[in-house]
């Protein structure tokens, strides 16, 4: 999403290195904000800001799309965990019945 508000603003892509660094922090938030609605966006706002060089109106346009599609990111994160727990469930059972 970033990415794309990034060039339908015109602003160019940002380096190899910046993008790594943007990277690191964004699975870092990420992790620290886990199961608390919207925290996600409101804690990658000043990394957004200082790595890729958001402005305030590119900041609200993403942290208004991140409010609708946070329910549906969350539904198939919730049914992608209970596809994985299936999963190992199946397979544990092959290893036991082996």
């Amino acid at each position: 999403m970033a990415y794309t508000i990034l060039k339908s603003y015109g602003l160019a892509e940002p380096t190899l290195f910046n993008y790594f660094i943007f990277t690191f922090y964004f699975v870092l938030a990420k992790f620290s904000v886990a199961a608390i609605p919207g925290g996600g966006i409101i804690v990658m706002l000043p990394i957004l800001e200082q790595y890729l060089g958001f402005n305030t109106n590119m900041m609200s346009l993403i942290t208004a799309l991140y409010i609708l599609f946070d329910p549906v990111i969350t539904c198939a994160n919730v049914l992608g965990n209970g596809v994985f727990v299936k999963l190992m469930d199946n397979i544990y059972s092959v290893t036991q019945k082996a």
